[in-house]
């Protein structure tokens, strides 16, 4: 999500390009290349493409008060340590208890891309069938 304010108003949108339409904002060369540089989808931070559009980060909400408008972060920044004894079953029943809710007798197909995906085709697999897909290309594979 974006927003942008002026003395009229904060204005918010899905597109930034939109918010830079209402008066051509220009776009911003620092975060253009960052982005293209870094290609990873939180690289921007609040930038958006735009000069005078603001991006909402990742884990932020954006908040919107008589004095103005501006990103808050809703999750903590920082986490307690869990050692991965102690939060691994905790983690392998929400899997299992989530990949139970979808499957509940209903056809389940995967897009395997990674290990997350390939242990939530494996865990579904174990109620029932699953159709399973993945891309290999002649120029990745070669060695």
């Amino acid at each position: 999500m974006y927003w942008r304010s002026d003395g009229g108003g904060t204005w918010w949108s899905t597109a930034a390009a939109a918010l830079a339409a209402l008066d051509g904002a220009p776009a911003d060369p620092t975060a253009l290349a960052a982005h293209l540089a870094l290609a990873q989808p939180d690289v921007l931070g609040q930038w958006s493409l735009f000069r005078a559009v603001s991006r909402v980060p990742t884990g932020h909400l954006l908040l919107i008060t008589p004095q103005g408008a501006g990103a808050v972060r809703y999750e903590p920044a920082e986490y307690e340590p869990v050692d991965l004894r102690d939060a691994a079953p905790t983690v392998r029943a929400a899997f299992i208890e989530a990949v139970g809710a979808r499957c509940d007798g209903r056809p389940v197909s995967a897009d395997l891309a990674g290990l997350d995906s390939t242990t939530l085709a494996c865990l579904a697999a174990q109620r029932g069938p699953v159709t399973a897909v993945t891309f290999a290309n002649a120029t990745v594979s070669r060695s």
